[in-house]
Order: structure tokens, then C-alpha cells, then sequence
């Protein structure tokens, strides 16, 4: 009986101490559950130094053209201007690193020099010398490059030398003289060596370009009228024989006629005669007369007329039209354009575009007109939206 009832007693004894452990355990996690806010949202942020951009597309493109000299132009004079600082008690100026600025022409005369290489064989020479009177800058040049690529005949070169006199001859009117002479050297490369074999004499480009040209400027004392006259004569020959002699006139002027019109025009003559392989001489004539009108007020803007185009017995009438519709603080800019262009498909300026070119039997008149129009809208300072469209057309394209 005693041993029974001892067991009875360790048997409660246990489970009061169990049931104890399972008091403190749920109160524990109570707690902790206690703790947790879970009528809040949580958030997690992540800082990141990435910063995405948009990158144009890249895309490889390949043009038989020789590498381009540097056409930096030559400055003789570092003449820095003063800068003006405005404050709410008054303006004042710095002059920087003390240099003093000239105030007066003066005379002064100047010797430039560049040498370079490049990593194609490809050396580069240029000198200039200015001589820099109060009425007269005289200036005189010589400029060379060549390159030579990894490709068997891969090469050329081309020299030039010029000379420039500009001359003052009063308040009003100046005279400027050009006089230059170009050598280009190429060879024809783009064919494979493998199957063809050409003479030097085939493979050879040769192309010697001479230039004079006048021009005088007068603008009236008013201010309400000017006037340009230039004459231009160059003569092209060719290692193929082929031959180019070109005179062009011009005669731009413009007339105030009112406070808010001109009246401008360029009469414009091109004559050139052209040869090849010794051949008998063609001449091709273009002459024009455009005649156009300016208006504008605090709607229009407007500029437009006509060009009368004589060319090989034909005539044309070509329009020409820039109109603006922007009323004051609108944000509306609604245009129309209408733009028509001719000239000689010259040998010289074929072969600008293409050093490589085969040698057309005859020279023609390139042709270019243009019809578009549309909307542009200001919404903010630096934000626009712009709308157009258009028509294009081309007559004989210099495609040889």
C-alpha cells in the first residue's frame, strides 16, 4: 500500500512539472509573438549605383575613302575678350590671366607649322605664313598627306599650296583674291590581285586641279542694301586625258524695301567645258535667276519667289517657299517648305565624291526638289514635340 501510493504521488508530482514547463514555454512565445507589429507593411530597400542609359546602336560601315587631312584653321591671333560679371550693385569685368585685349587693329604677321604621323604610314606636313595689315591680311599655305594601308596599292597623297589676299578698301567695300593648286595621287586597289594584273598605267589616278577666284563686297551705307560679285575659274586635268575648264559668275544681292521686307537674288552663270581622252570639247551652260521676297511681322515669317533655270535649251521655273505660322507667346509653330536646287554634275566635283570614279562620257544637270511641311510644339522650356513630313525628288544624281 505504501509503495502504491508513492507511485501515485511521483505520478501527479510529474505531471504538475510538466504542465509547469508547458506554462513557461507558451508564455515565452507569447512574447515573442508580442513583439511583431504584423498590422504594419514591411519594406525591404535596396540601394543600387547602377544607373541604366540608352546606347546608340553601333554599327560597322566600310567607305573606300582616303583618310581626311586636318582642316583646323590657322589662327594667328589668341586675342581672349573680357568677361563681364553683373551684380545687383554694378557690373564689373576680368580680364583674364591679365592679358590685355586689342582694342585696335594693329599690324602683325605669323608663322604656323604642323608635322604629324599616323599609325598607316601615314605622314603629314602643314605651314602657313599671314601677313596681317589694317587694311590687307595676306596669307600663303603648302599641305601634304599620305597614307599607305596594309592592302597591296593601298595608297595616295595629296598636295596643295594656295595663297589668299584680302584687302580692305574702305568702311564699306573689301576685294578678296584666291589663288591655289591641288595634286591628288590615288591608286586602284578595291579588285583581287590574284586573278588581275593592271598596268600602273590602269591602276594610277591622277588628278591636278587649279583655282583663281575674285570676289568684291559692298554694303551700302545705309545698311539697307549690299551686293557680292565673285568670279571663279579652275581647269581639272586628269592621268586618263580627260579635261575640265569651269567659269562660274555670281551676283547675290539683297534690298530693304520696307522695315519687315527685301527683296534678294543671285544671278548665277556656270559654264564648263569638258574633254575626255583628248577628245572634242562639250560645253554645258546653267545659268539662274532666282527672285525671292522677305516678310515677316508678329505671325508670318515668310521668304519665297521663283528661280528661272536656263540650262542645255531648256527652261524652268522652279518655286520656293519657307513659311511660319507663330502667333506671339503661342506654342504652336506650323511650316511649309518648298526648295528646289540644280547644278553641273562636274568632273571636279564627281571626283570629290568619289577619288575613284570612271570617267563619265558627258556631263549632266543634277536636280533636287523638295515639298514638306508640319507642326512643332513648345510645351516646356526644354521640351518639344515636332511633326513633319515630305516629298523628295532627284534628277540625275552624281552616281558614277
Amino acid at each position: 500500500m505504501k509503495n502504491r501510493s508513492y507511485i501515485v504521488e511521483f505520478f501527479i508530482e510529474k505531471r504538475v512539472y510538466l504542465f509547469a514547463l508547458a506554462i513557461i514555454y507558451f508564455s515565452f512565445i507569447k512574447g515573442l509573438h508580442a513583439q511583431v507589429d504584423g498590422s504594419s507593411k514591411q519594406e525591404i530597400r535596396i540601394t543600387s549605383t547602377f544607373k541604366p542609359s540608352i546606347i546608340k546602336k553601333g554599327k560597322l560601315f566600310f567607305y573606300a575613302t582616303p583618310p581626311e587631312r586636318d582642316s583646323t584653321a590657322f589662327k594667328f591671333k589668341y586675342d581672349l575678350p573680357f568677361i563681364t560679371v553683373k551684380t545687383r550693385v554694378k557690373p564689373f569685368t576680368i580680364n583674364p590671366l591679365d592679358m590685355q585685349r586689342q582694342n585696335a587693329l594693329t599690324d602683325s604677321s605669323g608663322f604656323y607649322g604642323k608635322l604629324g604621323y599616323g599609325s598607316l604610314q601615314n605622314p603629314y606636313a602643314q605651314f602657313s605664313f599671314e601677313d596681317d595689315n589694317v587694311n590687307r591680311v595676306i596669307s600663303v599655305w603648302a599641305k601634304h598627306i599620305s597614307a599607305k594601308g596594309l592592302i597591296k596599292d593601298q595608297q595616295f597623297s595629296n598636295s596643295s599650296i594656295g595663297a589668299t589676299i584680302d584687302s580692305r578698301l574702305n568702311e564699306y567695300q573689301k576685294l578678296i583674291f584666291n589663288l591655289g593648286y591641288d595634286l591628288d595621287q590615288y591608286r586602284q586597289y578595291g579588285f583581287d590581285h590574284s586573278l588581275f594584273n593592271f598596268s600602273n598605267s590602269q591602276i594610277n589616278q591622277q588628278y591636278n586641279y587649279f583655282n583663281t577666284s575674285v570676289s568684291f563686297s559692298s554694303l551700302g551705307k545705309d545698311g539697307n542694301s549690299s551686293i557680292s560679285p565673285s568670279l571663279y575659274f579652275s581647269n581639272l586635268s586628269t592621268s586618263s586625258n580627260s579635261n575640265e575648264n569651269n567659269l562660274n559668275l555670281s551676283i547675290p544681292f539683297t534690298k530693304r524695301v520696307a522695315e519687315t521686307f527685301y527683296l534678294k537674288s543671285r544671278p548665277m552663270l556656270d559654264l564648263v567645258f569638258f574633254s575626255k581622252s583628248n577628245n572634242s570639247s562639250k560645253l554645258t551652260t546653267l545659268f539662274q535667276l532666282p527672285l525671292n521676297g522677305k516678310f515677316y511681322n508678329n505671325f508670318f515669317n515668310v521668304e519665297g519667289g521663283f528661280n528661272a533655270v536656263l540650262y542645255n535649251s531648256r527652261t524652268s521655273i522652279l518655286p520656293s517657299l519657307d513659311l511660319h505660322y507663330k502667333p506671339a507667346n503661342s506654342i504652336l509653330d506650323l511650316f511649309i517648305e518648298i526648295a528646289n536646287k540644280a547644278s553641273v554634275n562636274s568632273l571636279y566635283y564627281l571626283s570629290t565624291q568619289n577619288p575613284f570614279i570612271v570617267i563619265p562620257d558627258s556631263l549632266s544637270i543634277f536636280q533636287q526638289v523638295e515639298y514638306g511641311g508640319g507642326a512643332k510644339v513648345k510645351l516646356e522650356k526644354r521640351f518639344s514635340v515636332k511633326v513633319n513630313g515630305g516629298y523628295t525628288s532627284f534628277v540625275n544624281l552624281p552616281l558614277y
